[in-house]
């Protein structure tokens, strides 16, 4: 076992540069991971070697995400898209899963090179979304620090790439909602530092608005109270929301905004609802689709009030 195990994570080692010529085979990478799994499970002896082995493959992706900073090395962005070089990542999210190997991780500063080429560097898009999917988060505050910087700090694509994230693991019942999900994706809804930020700020809208069907996830956002009116429509329906919470009810009351929009549904909030409603209907048992100008099915008009 030995002899196998230091060679293979000795191939997989980036200084000696053995699998950016592999292509996009997952096979290589599947032994990595089984193997390292192996080693960190049977004890002493698999330690042992990796105490030995992998201190090697950590310093080495430092020294060549370094390098990335001026678009050479092995993870430049072609050798990301065209080899295996990206699953070098999923192997360092093995190590993170487990004890063990998380210690040899926090040893050797990985992490924080990961944040320092992110702030430094903030046009590594596919190095981002390559650690982004390859981490736990909600546990640590080196981890959630990184999503952080990526979700700050990164093109409009990945931070909306690291939203739509987000939902993922909120559909998958990540259970961390409240003090990880939560605070990134308000955090988001206040993006006007780029030209694009309308696309992040209604990606992270309808993350929350789906997310809030749930009431405990409701109550959660109400604590943190943000500023959702100016957000349009979906904002509005956030706001709303609230309504269903006592507390909310009670606040969302002594701040006069139940009386307010009393008196706008009577003189207009009515029709609006029954409108929606009737496009949406529209929309669910036919091939009507919201603004589409070829639709042509028996000249289907809505009737005037």
């Amino acid at each position: 076992m030995e002899p196998f195990s230091s060679k293979y994570i000795l191939f997989m080692v980036p200084y000696y540069d053995k699998i950016t010529g592999l292509g996009n085979s997952s096979t290589y990478t599947g032994v990595g991971v089984t193997l390292m799994n192996l080693l960190l499970e049977i004890g002493c002896s698999g330690i042992e070697e990796l105490k030995n082995l992998i201190p090697d493959f950590l310093s080495n992706m430092t020294v060549e995400l370094k390098k990335s900073k001026v678009g050479s090395g092995i993870f430049s962005a072609s050798s990301l898209r065209s080899s295996l070089v990206s699953d070098y990542f999923f192997m360092i999210g093995t190590l993170y899963s487990n004890v063990e190997g998380n210690k040899y991780l926090k040893s050797s500063n990985i992490f924080e090179t990961y944040i320092e080429l992110f702030e430094k560097s903030p046009d590594k898009d596919t190095i981002m979304k390559c650690v982004l999917v390859s981490l736990l988060y909600g546990k640590e505050n080196i981890t959630d620090a990184i999503f952080s910087t990526i979700l700050h700090r990164g093109s409009v694509t990945i931070r909306v790439f690291a939203i739509k994230f987000l939902r993922t693991l909120i559909r998958t019942g990540y259970q961390n909602f409240e003090k990880f999900i939560l605070p990134m994706l308000v955090s988001q809804l206040y993006a006007y530092n780029t030209s694009d930020a309308e696309e992040i700020v209604e990606e992270a809208l309808a993350v929350l608005t789906e997310a809030c069907q749930d009431q405990e996830c409701l109550e959660h956002l109400f604590n943190l109270f943000p500023a959702l009116i100016h957000l349009g429509d979906k904002g509005y329906e956030l706001v709303l929301r609230f309504l269903s919470i006592p507390r909310g009810f009670q606040q969302l009351s002594e701040l006069g905004f139940v009386d307010t929009e009393i008196e706008k549904w009577k003189r207009y909030k009515c029709l609006e609802y029954v409108r929606k409603v009737e496009t949406t209907l529209l929309e669910a048992l036919t091939g009507y689709k919201r603004g589409d100008p070829t639709f042509r099915s028996n000249e289907l008009r809505f009737p005037e009030y």
